[in-house]
């Protein structure tokens, strides 16, 4: 039994050691080709941004459109009182109010 334990902590180390190996050489090409072609990695920055880009476009498009809408929207208001206060202004001056009276 004690030597079953042994030789699965020799594999453990083994694997172990191999994994930090494989790391260590994965870090080190990325190192190296970093000093090779630095443009590289602002390559690979920029596809992990490009959906997020993407999104943000959408969400300005919406913006704006939601912006010229409400605007749309404040100009029908405002017209719409403007007509109303037009048509009371009016009926006021035709019943004798005078211009201090009205304001």
């Amino acid at each position: 039994m004690s030597e079953n334990k042994a030789s699965q902590q020799e594999k453990l180390e083994l694997s172990l050691f191999l994994l930090r190996l494989g790391v260590f050489i994965v870090m080190l090409v990325w190192t190296v080709d970093k000093f090779i072609d630095p443009g590289h990695g602002a390559n690979i920055l920029k596809g992990f941004y490009s959906s997020e880009n993407r999104q943000m476009r959408v969400f300005v498009v919406f913006a704006v459109i939601a912006i010229i809408i409400s605007a749309i929207g404040l100009l029908g208001l405002t017209a719409f009182t403007a007509k109303r206060k037009t048509k009371e202004i009016g009926i006021r001056k035709v019943l004798g109010a005078r211009t201090f009276d009205i304001i």
